[in-house]
């Protein structure tokens, strides 16, 4: 008998600073260039240089709840904090960090970028407490 074929699990890169924040389903939005589709599940990963994203470190499984095509500017305050950012302009600044050296990419073009939503289903880590022992 076959088995049913697992869900592919493409890695999505987050830079680390955003680790902790989507392990406790602070940041549960970002915004990219290719849409992942919403039924898919993703493995988040953290790039690693000279490494293929296969061989990145992951360290969540998330779900795509939603995925739409939006403007870049038309982020808000609380877009930002579903980025995990505390405003507008922080998001701008990273995103500057990032991509104004792409000419398509750059912040003031205000391109069409990909909105998508996830959850994290990744189980927090069972914290192991040691016992006391009765002398």
């Amino acid at each position: 008998m076959r088995e049913e074929p697992r869900p592919r699990r493409d890695p999505i890169p987050f830079h680390p600073r955003f680790n902790e924040a989507i392990l406790r389903g602070e940041k549960t939005v970002t915004r990219r260039f290719r849409p992942r589709h919403v039924d898919q599940r993703l493995r988040a990963k953290n790039p690693v240089e000279g490494r293929r994203p296969d061989k990145w470190p992951g360290f969540a499984d998330l779900v795509v709840t939603d995925c739409r095509s939006v403007r870049l500017q038309s982020i808000d305050k609380q877009e930002a904090r579903l980025e995990g950012l505390g405003s507008v302009y922080e998001f701008e600044q990273v995103w500057r960090q990032l991509y104004d050296k792409d000419p398509y990419r750059r912040w003031d073009r205000n391109p069409p970028v990909f909105r998508i939503e996830f959850r994290c289903v990744t189980p927090p880590a069972v914290r192991c407490v040691p016992l006391e022992v009765e002398s």
